[in-house]
């Protein structure tokens, strides 16, 4: 059985309730990797926020209907399993951003000056917008499934998160 709590912050997530998920904590680069390569305060905002956007854009584009997407929104904030997965899957999003740009590859054109061909626009926007641990990651837990197979009570929705 799950467990269920309002959000809140630690060393490893701190929960941004305006927009309504988590971001990673300076802290848990800093205990993972042992360094914060990016010291600069305003960039350390922006990558964050950018590593967040674009795991749960991720996740948020497999689901169909606007029940399951507020469905998922809750489960994301509160469910105590998936935020253990969330904190995972972005410390990978983090690894993935820096040692390769990964996390700007949704934003490419896709033309390849070097070959003068297109690349796959589809690819870039999808499977390569987030790291392969974190999308095998997704996928095993089910928060890839287009929805959800347990009923929502709206009175849950947005409150306390």
């Amino acid at each position: 059985m799950f467990t269920y709590q309002s959000p809140y912050d630690d060393d490893m997530l701190i929960y941004d309730i305006k927009r309504h998920r988590y971001l990673l904590n300076r802290e848990y680069i800093f205990n993972i990797y042992g360094e914060n390569k990016i010291v600069d305060d305003v960039k350390w905002t922006q990558i964050v926020n950018q590593i967040s956007d674009n795991v749960y854009t991720f996740i948020y584009s497999f689901k169909q209907g606007k029940e399951n997407y507020d469905h998922l929104e809750y489960e994301l904030a509160c469910n105590q399993y998936y935020r253990e997965v969330l904190a995972e899957v972005l410390i990978w999003q983090y690894e993935y951003a820096i040692t390769s740009g990964g996390d700007l590859v949704q934003l490419q054109h896709g033309f390849n000056s070097a070959s003068d061909k297109m690349n796959n626009v589809e690819n870039l926007r999808n499977e390569l917008m987030i790291s392969t641990k974190g999308y095998l990651r997704l996928l095993n837990v089910g928060l890839l499934e287009s929805a959800f197979r347990t009923a929502f009570d709206y009175e849950l929705y947005r409150v306390g998160y």
